[in-house]
């Protein structure tokens, strides 16, 4: 079964893309898959981003407001599923969606 994820890339508008697999996550972050808690979900980043020179991701470090440290951020291409029930993930809340889909990282 497929799962409906908001793509936020470094650069560009965010967008809705369907994920078959956790192999489809890692190929779109660019890397292992680091969990993190998100507003209504979980945001999926590469766990090594920041180790392999990956840039800001604007967008993404914003969303996170609250959760991060002060002073860090989101490096790299990030997605937001929605919350895990089963053991599975779920889609994106269409809320985030609508609240996202006209940012553009630049």
């Amino acid at each position: 079964m497929a799962i409906k994820g908001l793509f936020i890339p470094v650069k560009g508008k965010p967008e809705v893309r369907e994920y078959k697999n956790f192999e489809a996550f890692q190929k779109a972050v660019g890397g292992y898959v680091q969990v993190i808690p998100s507003y209504n979900g979980i945001m999926l980043i590469d766990e090594e981003a920041k180790i392999k020179g990956k840039a800001a991701n604007a967008l993404a470090t914003h969303i996170q407001t609250g959760f991060l440290f002060r002073g860090d951020y989101i490096a790299g291409d990030a997605i937001i599923v929605g919350v895990v029930r089963n053991g599975e993930y779920t889609d994106v809340n269409p809320a985030q969606v609508e609240a996202y889909k006209n940012a553009e990282n630049k």
